[in-house]
């Protein structure tokens, strides 16, 4: 071999060697910092961060903490305090060394951990590959061991992810309690039970007999997330027959599981939901109970609010309108001065929308009054309040008359401000639009021009085709079929060489519509067509050409 074939393959192999090295990160120590905290109860929270910096210079971060996460102080090693030191958390994954100190309850620094080799080699074994660093932290913070990984494995979750792996372990979650909850829950109508509803079946000490008793009571299809619910606000089988029986002599049956977590969480009680039917919110719906009880609202505020509504003419108020009169916080005096602005009949949404829109008795009054010296009389509050959504105001109206729609509705005049229509704009355009011999443009005529993007250089282009008399709707149809100078032009050349002159804009559009080009033409002629007709053109062109037809 002679040596640069030797230097060539000496580079390779380190090139890969390094490649393998940054990937393969279980290999190679990991450096990072770390803060942590004593607890009054002997443990030890820890938080360690992670930093890389990417091609752009960029640092980026990596905190690893779980709120669970708690370490016996003497699982350290050579831990002190109110000094500088190192001490260590040995693990069969692997062992991490820290250096920094203790003030008082707090501590902070530098950490190196080392992964065992055994251990890593066994991950691969294992399929896991490409282990990250901080996968690798995690697992020896957990205290993973082979065993443990084995034990897992072998109670059921066999294919499993080392993230996983470590949640289990940090909540003491071992292979005889996997194994046996995931049994009973298949007995019980549950398969593929996931790592964070073991984990929560741990934690709120759910066990078979108390699903079974849950099933008995009538929830026999609920779900493992509602079940931990249950359990996690203490709802035991009296509670649901308690409540359940008396909801339904109110008129509440088959109340949801949700509905009774939510009665359970926020302590609403069966009491306070006769209050509320009491004070007059008859037909009120559970959710909407929940809601008033977790705004605080009582039976005497709702009494007070229902007899002040009754005297403003409202009899019959709805749990939803009364919510959104607490949420937004309006008064009866506020409905009352809309009612004296004009509107004595005004409904509860409508109330809601106006107060929305930060419309005020005054407000009203003043915009009426603008609105009906612009000589818009009897305008209803839907009305009203279309021109308040859209910002339409009585000066824009004002506006659009100088403009020169002067007979112009409200329902025009929202349109034009969505389209963004200004004075200075009408007026240029209709003037252009006059120089080019359309008079009397309309407010809808603006519109339809606007929204198919019509500008007086594309009439005049349209002008230009002899298409001098052409109505403003017969512009929006040829813009509508992308009728063009540029792509016309010559279609009319070409059919005026074989016969067809003077062709109409209506025809124009007839034939654009249905795809009569000039080669088919062609051919119907050389079948012994003769005719100059459009209309029955476009019938070959629609069903076909038949020399009978020509006769």
């Amino acid at each position: 071999m002679n040596r640069t074939f030797l230097y060539t393959l000496g580079i390779l192999l380190s090139l890969t060697y390094w490649a393998y090295s940054q990937t393969n990160t279980i290999n190679t120590e990991i450096k990072g910092e770390w803060i942590a905290k004593l607890e009054a109860d002997g443990t030890m929270r820890l938080i360690v961060t992670l930093s890389d910096e990417n091609e752009e210079g960029h640092t980026h971060y990596w905190n690893w903490h779980h709120s669970d996460a708690r370490y016996r102080v003497d699982e350290f090693s050579g831990l002190q305090y109110e000094k500088e030191h190192t001490f260590k958390l040995l693990r069969a994954s692997g062992e991490i060394i820290f250096k920094g100190a203790f003030i008082g309850k707090a501590g902070a620094g530098d950490f190196v951990c080392r992964p065992n080799q055994k251990f890593a080699d066994f991950l691969k074994k294992e399929g896991y590959q490409d282990i990250s660093e901080r996968r690798m932290i995690s697992v020896i913070l957990a205290n993973v061991s082979e065993a443990y990984i084995k034990e897992i494995k072998g109670a059921g979750y066999s294919d499993i992810s080392l993230s996983r792996i470590a949640r289990l372990k940090r909540h003491n979650v071992d292979g005889s309690y996997l194994k046996q909850q995931l049994a009973a829950l298949k007995k019980l109508g549950y398969y593929e039970v996931s790592v964070s509803k073991i984990i929560a079946f741990k934690k709120y000490e759910i066990t078979p007999e108390y699903i079974q008793d849950i099933h008995k009571a009538g929830f026999d299809d609920i779900s493992l997330s509602r079940l931990i619910r249950f359990k996690k606000y203490n709802i035991d089988v009296a509670y649901l027959n308690k409540y359940r029986k008396a909801l339904s002599q109110l008129g509440y049956s088959d109340v949801s599981a949700s509905k009774l977590v939510s009665f359970k969480k926020y302590e609403v009680t069966p009491q306070y939901v006769q209050s509320l039917h009491d004070a007059g919110l008859m037909n009120i719906s559970l959710s909407k109970v929940i809601r008033l009880h977790k705004t605080g609202i009582t039976a005497d505020q709702v009494k007070a609010d229902m007899k002040a509504l009754k005297g403003l003419g409202y009899n019959e108020v709805s749990g939803s309108a009364y919510l959104r009169l607490k949420k937004y916080d309006i008064s009866p005096e506020y409905i009352k001065g809309i009612q004296k602005a004009g509107f004595s009949e005004v409904s509860m949404s409508k109330i809601h929308r106006l107060y929305k829109y930060g419309i005020t008795a005054t407000t009203l009054q003043k915009d009426m009054a603008a609105l009906k010296k612009l000589g818009y009389y009897e305008i209803s509050l839907s009305r009203y309040l279309h021109l308040k959504k859209y910002d339409v105001t009585p000066a824009y109206i004002q506006e659009m008359k100088q403009a020169g729609l002067d007979d112009i509705s409200l329902s025009r005049i929202v349109d034009l401000k969505r389209r963004n229509f200004t004075q200075d704009l009408i007026k240029n355009y209709t003037k252009e639009l006059k120089a080019l011999g359309y008079n009397n443009i309309s407010a809808y005529d603006l519109l339809k021009l606007r929204k198919y993007d019509i500008s007086t250089n594309y009439i005049k282009d349209i002008h230009s085709l002899g298409f001098n008399y052409i109505s403003l709707n017969q512009i929006r149809k040829f813009k509508k079929y992308d009728i063009t100078k540029a792509n016309t032009e010559s279609y009319l050349k070409e059919m005026d060489k074989l016969g067809f002159r003077g062709i109409s804009a209506n025809e124009l559009l007839k034939l654009r519509k249905y795809g009569v080009t000039v080669s088919f033409v062609k051919d119907v002629q050389n079948k012994g067509f003769k005719s100059t007709s459009v209309n029955r053109l476009i019938k070959f062109k629609k069903y076909g050409f038949d020399k009978e037809l020509e006769d």
